[in-house]
């Protein structure tokens, strides 16, 4: 049990059974906001998501990808309307590029690891002909040949896994394509790359801004390079620390002993107090700020997706 698992056990009350389609309380908990995502049966229920904002939609898509993460791989069963809808849904953020086909495939593989969602699979032609593509394997379309390559699409390994779960539940009901190695890491890498890159932006950009003075000759540009350079450095240990702390409070045994939980919680303030002392020797307040508050949130960053 962790944190994340502990609150997606709390969407619904204990007594509460759950329904013939589910066997987690937690997937039925939040079974309008399926229906608004994959339900392709009322009209009235397709127009309200079609006339949904892309912020809505994609808030949307960010719960019920929260709440599969968290769900134990073999407590994800849902109604077949659910894994149709998936390879179905439309607008955000399954449209948004080529990484949004990426973010669809990852979610179904995510389902698949429930062996009834497989049986079900496996009789839904709509689910199979999506799994029995060659895939595709898109970059962004943009000049900057970095961001093309963090925003890139790749789909033939995730559809591939697909057919594995399915057959290995419905043996012969799909054929399983050849294996080939992937252009780009998974896509948990690459948001993570994303979000380096744009936290190194941010951080470079103030510190040179705080540092410049005015004149733009070789000493000020040397002033500014510096200034990024302690900033960057001074943001890497702060970033690495945030991703150690989040991967302590999110692990079973800091959930499971209450002395391990408060002794760690007491040396991470501790080891906070003396990394901030060193860091503010640098300009990385207001940059650490506001990826925490506001990019982090507007990018989805720190998501995982265990396929």
């Amino acid at each position: 049990m962790t944190q994340r698992r502990a609150a997606v056990a709390g969407l619904a009350p204990p007594s509460e059974a759950s329904g013939e389609m589910y066997n987690n309380k937690a997937l039925q908990a939040i079974e309008p906001l399926l229906v608004e995502a994959f339900s392709e049966q009322p009209e009235t229920l397709r127009e309200a998501a079609n006339s949904a904002s892309a912020s809505q939609q994609t808030a949307v898509a960010r719960i019920i990808l929260d709440v599969v993460a968290a769900t134990l791989p073999d407590d994800r069963a849902v109604p077949p309307w659910v894994l149709s809808g998936v390879v179905s849904a439309r607008g955000m953020p399954w449209d948004a590029g080529p990484q949004g086909e990426e973010l669809r495939a990852a979610l179904l593989c995510q389902l698949l690891r429930t062996p009834a969602n497989c049986e079900a699979a496996a009789s839904l032609p709509q689910v199979c002909r999506y799994l029995q593509q060659p895939g595709m394997k898109v970059k962004e379309d943009t000049v900057w040949p970095i961001k093309a390559y963090l925003l890139s699409g790749e789909t033939p390994d995730l559809l591939r896994l697909g057919s594995r779960l399915v057959s290995r539940q419905c043996p012969n009901a799909l054929e399983v394509r050849q294996r080939y190695k992937r252009d780009t890491p998974s896509l948990e890498t690459k948001r993570d790359l994303r979000n380096a890159w744009t936290t190194v932006l941010i951080t470079s950009g103030w510190a040179a801004f705080r540092a410049w003075r005015g004149v733009l000759d070789v000493p000020a540009v040397l002033a500014m390079a510096r200034a990024s350079a302690g900033a960057l450095a001074g943001m890497s240990v702060l970033e690495g620390l945030w991703r150690a702390e989040e991967h302590v409070i999110q692990s079973a045994w800091y959930y499971k002993d209450s002395r391990a939980m408060v002794s760690c919680s007491a040396g991470m303030c501790l080891l906070h107090c003396l990394v901030w002392a060193w860091a503010f020797q640098f300009s990385v307040g207001v940059p650490f700020l506001f990826c925490r508050v506001v990019k982090d949130d507007f990018m989805d960053a720190y998501r995982s997706f265990e396929v």
